[in-house]
Parts: C-alpha cells; structure tokens; sequence
C-alpha cells in the first residue's frame, strides 16, 4: 500500500538528537507541520544504551586544541556545557509531571577524572591536558586526593595518582530525558510515524522516504539551531 504525508519538517531519526530538533522545532516555528520518523523500539540505537554523561573538559585530550576539528568540536562542547542546566528545565517544563520531573532529577552533577598508575604515558598526557584546559577556560574544579573520591577502591596494581572532581560536568539518565522529549513532543503536536528509513531522496522541495514498505512524501523546511543535545548526545 502506498501512502503520503506532507509535512513541513521531516526529521529521521527517534532517539534524542532527533526528538530535540523536532522539539527545538516546534517550540520557534509553532505553526508547522513536524514528523518525527523511526521505531518505536529503537533496537541497537546509543540513545538507550548511552549512559549520558554530560562531560566536556572530562573528554579533553592532549590532542584536543591540535587541529581545527578538534578545537570547533571542543567549543561546541563547551557552549552544550553552559546551555544543559536551562535547556533540561525548559524540557522538563515542556513535558510536564511526571515525566518532566523525572527527567530533571536524573541529573547528577559532578565528574571526577581520577589518573592511576597503571594508566601510561598517553592516559598522562591527557590527564595534564585536561588539567590544563581546565585553568585557561576558568572552569570550576579541584584537584583533590584520589582516596578522597567517593567508592573508589581500586586494586594494588591501580593505585590512583591523581584526581580532579569537574564541578558542572556529570551524567542523566538518558531513558528519562528520552521520555521527556517525546512527552514534549506529543504536547508540541510533533507526529510520530513509527518506521525505519531505508532511503532518503531529496528532489526539489520534498524529501521521498521508503519504510516497512511504503513510502511517504513530506515537505522539506531548513531547521537550523544549537543545542545541548547537539553536543552532548548521540542519537
């Protein structure tokens, strides 16, 4: 059976980069049309699997600030950073109880990077970098003593060397903030169309899809933005 929908945005994918353009969307352009397309089951997809910790400086390599990719993706980390707080407050509004709260109080912040000894040459120099990264940009931390850090208890061989707890950084849960984004997409009137892509054609101002054996038709918008789960996320 062949089937058509037309909409004004099409975004494939279901897992929380797509579901926050979708609601990013919405939330600037309330009169247009959105599909959200993917299954509902999301098998073998990061965003249910992820353990979603929120981590920019964490990440810091000493290879960080060596090329240009590298220095644009760490900026974007950082401006993620600045924007998680309001943006999973503004979510959380947008989905509304429970579903919201719950999602808010999945955060826990706080990250500690702990260097042990058995870590090498490499695992070191990145230690330092992070160290450093952390003193030019002025983000809150403490270097503090490894046996300091809660539950630690690593065996002889891993004696940890050094510690540093990062302050904003720290982890969600991901399934929660997933069922915030789709709760806030239902109140935002986004369309689910649970179907898997198999091919995206792009003529003109229509996007041609082919799923579970019927293709569908939707009007293309651009939708450019920067968000949170832009940098901090995987879908």
């Amino acid at each position: 059976m062949v089937r058509e929908t037309r909409v004004d945005v099409a975004v494939v994918g279901n897992g929380v980069l797509g579901l926050a353009v979708a609601v990013e969307t919405a939330r600037r352009a309330p009169g247009l049309r959105i599909a959200v397309i993917g299954p509902p089951g999301r098998a073998g997809a990061a965003t249910a699997a992820a353990g979603a910790m929120l981590n920019c400086f964490g990440e810091v390599t000493r290879y960080t600030g060596w090329h240009p990719a590298a220095q644009a993706k760490f900026a974007l980390a950082r401006q993620a950073l600045d924007r998680w707080p309001r943006w999973l407050e503004q979510l959380a509004d947008d989905a509304g109880p429970p579903t919201g709260e719950t999602a808010l109080r999945s955060h826990v912040p706080g990250t500690f990077v702990v260097l042990g000894a058995g870590a090498g040459a490499i695992a070191a120099d990145n230690f330092t970098a992070l160290c450093r990264a952390v003193e030019e940009h002025g983000e809150p931390h403490d270097v503090i003593d490894p046996v300091d850090v809660p539950g630690l208890d690593p065996g002889p061989q891993d004696r940890p060397l050094r510690a540093v707890h990062l302050h904003r950084e720290g982890c969600v849960d991901a399934r929660a903030v997933l069922a915030a984004l789709e709760a806030a997409a239902c109140r935002h009137r986004v369309r689910m169309v649970p179907d898997t892509v198999s091919e995206v054609l792009v003529t003109a101002d229509t996007v041609r899809y082919e799923g579970s054996g019927w293709p569908t038709a939707a009007r293309s918008a651009p939708a450019r933005s920067s968000w949170p789960p832009a940098a901090a996320a995987a879908s």
